[in-house]
């Protein structure tokens, strides 16, 4: 539109964002237990376990999730959406040498650490069709050589489930590191198409050179994920989980349920040295003893996020009403009847003759009232063309774009002025209606 005001011009405005809970963020406890680092709004933080303020580690843009600690803590692992897809990447722990460690057009997730801290096991889907998609295997990256190899999924394999499709993921090693636990999910068929019944915890050989064998069933109508096994290989945590509309997260240790006072994150408990879980509870981070759940220790968080919140100028628009300019009209003329239309920028007019009726204009702005519709009260439909199409002369308003009036039509002869329908009287003769 003439006159409009300039594109808008973006002004950049910092806005702190406070955060002290996270919505199904996870976390990860230092080896020496006096640091944590955490995911909340899709950034990781880092903090003294005893609380303060928490320290950013990533942009916001990496989008990073599932943080683990090397088993020195020289280094944590974590998945990023990056590129179009999901990687794995290694930081040290004040968030420096960030580093991309997977590539390709295959999502890898949830990193999971071996004992030594040399490899790195976790879930892709690598090896398949890049654009339709396959089922996730798991995969183990050598971080000295940078190998990548699948240990589940491989050809002449046995294990359980394999007679129809299945995913395998979540993966946790042995604290001996020679095995690999992880979920194993049927493919079933439902009534909204295909799904996954994952309730099959199993493990295999770290070098994938043997069967997959059952670690645990789970027996509820309820689906497992994120298996745990303590640091003495003695015990086993998992996360059972039902969908809506009854949705819930439970923790289960050994096959038994933990009545943990809560909202359970279906996020990966991490085990401590002294036998505490670390859970994300009500969005709070919480170690808790499946002994007793009942005294958990919160871990209280406490960060802010700096934006840069863009302003934008108000359009404008000059309809030279200020000044008293003249503007264009737009004149839509019936060449059937004596109506005509005008349209100026603040107001429509319909004129018959000597007679003029005021219409309010459309709140979009668009399209015209037909004459009928204005003498009875109604709006008529809303086009950009002219109400009639003329079969000769020149084109209306439509044609011109508002730049200038066009010019007005001669005026019609009567016998082709609008023909009134008529109605039989009584004696025969047709009344005008």
């Amino acid at each position: 539109m003439a006159g409009a005001g300039p594109a808008a011009a973006r002004e950049a405005a910092e806005v702190p964002l406070s955060f002290t809970r996270a919505t199904n963020g996870s976390a990860t406890l230092s080896p020496t237990g006096d640091r944590i680092v955490a995911e909340v709004q899709h950034v990781l933080w880092a903090q003294a376990r005893g609380g303060g303020k928490a320290e950013q580690l990533t942009p916001p843009g990496l989008e990073p999730n599932r943080p683990v600690y090397a088993p020195d803590g020289e280094l944590i692992a974590f998945c990023a959406f990056q590129g179009g897809g999901f990687h794995i990447w290694t930081m040290r722990p004040d968030g420096s040498e960030v580093e991309q460690r997977t590539e390709g057009p295959w999502d890898d997730r949830g990193p999971a650490w071996s004992p030594d801290g040399t490899r790195l096991a976790f879930a892709s889907e690598r090896g398949g069709d890049p654009v339709a998609g396959s089922p996730y295997r798991i995969h183990v990256l050598d971080l000295r050589s940078g190998e990548l190899s699948r240990v589940t999924g491989v050809p002449g394999q046995e294990g359980p489930l394999q007679d129809g499709p299945w995913e395998d993921f979540d993966p946790a090693w042995s604290p001996d590191g020679k095995r690999i636990l992880f979920v194993r999910a049927k493919g079933v068929t439902t009534a909204t198409g295909l799904a996954l019944e994952a309730r099959t915890v199993a493990a295999v050989p770290a070098n994938g050179e043997g069967p997959v064998v059952v670690e645990h069933t789970e027996t509820e109508a309820a689906q497992v994920m994120t298996p745990a096994p303590s640091p003495d290989g003695r015990r086993l945590a998992y996360l059972r989980t039902t969908p809506a509309p009854a949705a819930s997260c439970t923790l289960v240790v050994d096959g038994k349920r933990v009545d943990v006072t809560g909202d359970i994150a279906p996020v990966p408990p991490r085990w401590t040295k002294d036998g505490r879980l670390l859970l994300t509870v009500d969005g709070r981070f919480a170690l808790v003893r499946p002994e007793e759940p009942g005294t958990a220790e919160a871990i209280a968080f406490d960060g802010v996020l700096r934006v840069d919140r863009p302003r934008y100028r108000v359009k404008e628009y000059d309809l030279g009403l200020a000044d008293e300019r003249v503007r264009p009209v737009r004149v839509s003329i019936c060449p059937r009847s004596r109506w005509t239309a005008r349209r100026s920028p603040s107001r429509l007019s319909i004129r018959c003759g000597s007679r003029t009726r005021r219409a309010a204009r459309r709140r979009n702005g668009c399209g015209a009232l037909s004459p009928r519709a204005i003498s009875s009260g109604r709006r008529g439909r809303a086009t950009g063309a002219p109400w009639c199409t003329p079969t000769t002369g020149t084109d209306s308003s439509a044609s011109t774009g508002g730049t200038s009036p066009p010019a007005r039509r001669p005026p019609l002869p009567r016998a082709a002025a609008c023909t009134r329908r008529s109605r039989p009287t009584a004696s025969g003769s047709p009344a005008s209606t």
